[in-house]
């Protein structure tokens, strides 16, 4: 029964809905869902909104010599029709001293060998990132391209709606081309184009009266980076959130207890796709943050002849001992160590005893699988998911001391 609801849930929302980056219509039909069913299982609903843009691609091409060459134009990258010599840098010292004024600034090596945090994701800067934006921004190249290692790149190295500069970033075979012609110019053309919109954390709350209740939170985000269905990023970790908030409500009605502690199920919207929605949360919750005992977040989970993984962040021994009993009957599910690229790592700043839940090989599958266009229903398994529900169920319903 429940591997047929994840299924179907599942689908709707990777195959059905798809990419679903904040802001977009697809975004808010995933709202509806998520509310939707946790309404049907009895919790109260609240809908925290917030302003965010909904940026679309409509056309872009990259020429070398008069030949077209892939490219990855940026998310939040306005529209340009550029052709202009290339100009090359590597290093932070070659950009300080390289003119970029009415050239493509071509930056590779350590300028180009991680991607970029937002300028609005205040919870964590790289002091070398912020540097580099800051050199870009005084020296103003028409455009800039971001050679990439990979001989096959789908994915952009720069998300930031606060960025003006065209932005595309190419792999490392179109970076020797582009090397290859340096007195001939590079033409890049981006047609996008970005209008005021808004997305929501969905917040279901079930035993839960006022912000003095104790609770546990159980989330997941449920928007995707662009250009990717999301089934394991995040439709699996959305998925096995809901279940496991049927099965915590139909525990208790079944034993007919009122909930040790209220649960709390936060769907965060702008996890992969605009993260001041996700830190939004935090504000919304100041009052009663205290009264958090237990956080636990699902992100990325379930892919196929990959075990998933549970990693301990604030807990004790005494909590973490007990909740590796509980979860004795699934063995499919590892302990990891700690790791902090999502949501939960709001919690754990705050010392608040935090789990989180992924699959082993996350970290080896992103940019190459996940936030693609192949992170699709097909390589997940819906088992998985019912089991990390069940082992969440079992953790909320077991004398567990938080």
């Amino acid at each position: 029964m429940y591997k047929k609801f994840v299924k179907t849930f599942l689908y709707q929302l990777s195959k059905e809905i798809g990419c679903r980056p904040a802001g977009s219509p697809e975004a808010h039909n995933s709202c509806d869902l998520i509310a939707n069913y946790l309404r049907t299982n009895e919790y109260s609903i609240i809908r925290q909104k917030y302003d965010c843009p909904h940026w679309e691609l409509l056309d872009s091409k990259l020429r070398i010599n008069e030949k077209a060459y892939p490219a990855v134009a940026a998310v939040h990258s306005p529209s340009c029709n550029v052709k202009a010599l290339p100009v090359f840098a590597s290093t932070e010292d070659e950009l300080k001293n390289t003119e970029l004024s009415g050239r493509i600034a071509v930056l590779s090596g350590s300028l180009s060998s991680q991607g970029y945090f937002p300028k609005n994701f205040d919870f964590f800067r790289i002091d070398d990132q912020d540097r580099i934006i800051r050199i870009l921004e005084e020296k103003k190249p028409e455009a800039i391209i971001f050679v990439t290692q990979r001989d096959e790149n789908h994915v952009s190295l720069i998300e930031d709606s606060e960025f003006s500069f065209p932005v595309m970033t190419v792999s490392s075979g179109v970076g020797k081309m582009i090397a290859g012609y340096p007195e001939k110019p590079v033409e890049m053309i981006i047609s996008s184009k970005s209008i005021p919109s808004h997305s929501a954390n969905i917040i279901g709350r079930y035993g839960i009266e006022s912000d003095n209740d104790e609770r546990i939170v159980i989330c997941a985000h449920y928007d995707t980076k662009h250009g990717t269905p999301g089934a394991v990023d995040n439709g699996t970790g959305t998925t096995a959130m809901l279940l496991a908030a049927e099965l915590i409500k139909n525990n208790y009605m079944k034993n007919q207890v009122k909930p040790r502690c209220g649960i709390e199920i936060v769907a965060f919207g702008g996890e992969d796709s605009w993260y001041p929605g996700d830190a939004s949360y935090f504000e919304f919750a100041a009052g009663y943050l205290n009264k958090i005992k237990l956080a636990i977040n699902i992100d990325g989970i379930s892919v196929k002849e990959e075990n998933d993984t549970i990693a301990f962040l604030e807990c004790s021994e005494l909590l973490e001992g007990k909740i590796l009993e509980t979860g004795r009957k699934f063995p499919g599910i590892v302990k990891t160590a700690p790791w902090y690229e999502s949501d939960h790592s709001f919690f754990a700043r705050l010392k608040i005893p935090t789990l989180a839940f992924t699959t082993q090989n996350l970290r080896g599958l992103i940019d190459t699988i996940v936030h693609t266009p192949a992170d699709s229903f097909e390589i997940t398994d819906p088992e998985k998911v019912v089991s990390v529900a069940q082992y969440i169920a079992d953790i909320v319903s077991a004398d567990c001391p938080v």
